[in-house]
């Protein structure tokens, strides 16, 4: 539920205290470990975006629990973008709430888009550092730009928002939080994060435009286990632009 995001090699250690004679057996793409499975001798160096799966066997059978991780290697810093969505009027905004007479009532305490400040109009804040430039919404949200032709790349970082904790540093708050970033270009996707939750690096995003392409999506969505405090950011997001 929570990937591990990271820019450098990492290391990984594998034990079983309670099993000490059990051979620890795992795979690196998501499958299910067994006897076949690649043997643990010594500590792990994850390079590139992995599903490490692991269990461990004694006399042909499995004697401890499954253990899971996933491991997700960022990419380069994007530029500052030339043009900021805040900037812009998107061609359409569709948010968590429902369509009514052509327009979008938002349910609960949530609000349309927010230029350059959080949902709930607070700051932009994603791990801990405070953006001055960018879109706060509440997943499931889409918003639609149009493309113009000298639009060369999408580029911005996205992250849970973490304002709540502000009450009480997130107690029985900071749990829910969970979004999943997409881009998507005249339909088709184009780039996507990981879970994203509270306190995890903003996802980058660097995504070129194809020529002629004419409108572009930005998509929070949830996780899967509801949209309870789904807040989402995209923060120093927009268009570079062709020289």
């Amino acid at each position: 539920m929570r990937p591990h995001l990271f820019e450098e090699p990492i290391t990984v250690t594998l034990t079983t205290p309670l099993q000490p004679g059990a051979e620890i057996r795992y795979t690196l793409d998501g499958s299910t470990p067994t006897m076949a499975s690649r043997l643990y001798r010594s500590p792990l160096t994850i390079t590139n975006t992995s599903q490490l799966r692991t269990s461990a066997f004694q006399d042909g059978r499995v004697v401890c629990r499954e253990s899971e991780g996933v491991f997700t290697r960022m990419g380069h810093l994007p530029p500052a973008p030339d043009v900021y969505l805040g900037d812009l009027k998107p061609v359409r905004s569709v948010g968590f709430g429902h369509t009514y007479a052509g327009e979008v009532r938002y349910a609960g305490n949530t609000r349309a888009p927010q230029v350059d400040r959080s949902n709930l109009g607070q700051e932009l804040r994603i791990n801990r550092q405070v953006y001055l430039r960018g879109v706060g919404v509440h997943a499931p949200n889409e918003i639609t730009y149009e493309v113009r032709p000298e639009y060369q790349r999408f580029v911005g970082l996205a992250g849970a928002d973490e304002n709540l904790l502000s009450i009480s540093h997130g107690s029985n708050l900071a749990k829910y939080p969970s979004v999943v970033f997409k881009v998507f270009i005249d339909g088709r996707e184009a780039a996507a994060s990981p879970v994203m939750r509270v306190l995890s690096p903003a996802w980058r995003f660097d995504v070129a435009i194809p020529a002629g392409a004419r409108r572009i999506s930005l998509v929070a969505m949830d996780a899967g286990d509801g949209s309870r405090e789904d807040f989402a950011n995209w923060a120093e997001a927009g268009f570079v632009v062709g020289r």
